[in-house]
């Protein structure tokens, strides 16, 4: 079952990632793939599905050239955004919509700060995201909760269905 879960959402962030709406906002294209991740995590038992979801989109958009620079920095954005999922999913109380919030916003701002790392490693001059950090942190920590209160949403969605089914 983990694996289905895996490989359909890992499908559906890969379908999203395709489809660009240019809005020109920091953080607001997170929206849907983080939603997906949240959401495959939250309807999968195994615990590192996020994880192994970032693993193979960050891959596939790395070597088939979908995110925007190209380059391997995404496959250790996603992984990050994975991780963070993750650990947060098996600390915080589920099905709560603060747990959710919390989850979309930490996993936002940690996709940001893990491309900035990953520039300043590899000494790629940043002087424009230096000079509007705050900005961009906030704006990313936004469309993170946001991204966590439409997956919570889905959450619950699903579970009235498979509560009607059984």
């Amino acid at each position: 079952r983990a694996v289905a879960v895996i490989s359909v959402f890992s499908a559906m962030i890969i379908c999203v990632r395709l489809v660009r709406i240019p809005l020109h906002i920091p953080g607001a294209g997170s929206i849907p793939w983080i939603t997906l991740m949240i959401l495959g995590r939250a309807i999968s038992t195994y615990s590192l599905t996020s994880t192994i979801m970032g693993l193979i989109v960050g891959i596939i958009t790395t070597v088939a050239g979908i995110d925007l620079p190209p380059g391997p920095q995404h496959i250790i954005k996603y992984l990050v955004s994975g991780l963070v999922i993750d650990a947060a999913y098996g600390v915080l109380p589920k099905h709560n919509v603060f747990t959710y919030l919390v989850i979309g916003a930490l996993t936002s701002t940690s996709k940001l700060l893990s491309v900035y790392v990953v520039a300043y490693i590899l000494n790629i001059p940043l002087i424009v995201i230096k000079a509007v950090l705050i900005y961009v942190l906030a704006l990313h920590t936004v469309f993170g909760i946001i991204a966590g209160l439409i997956a919570y949403s889905l959450v619950l969605t699903i579970s009235k269905v498979k509560g009607l089914r059984s």
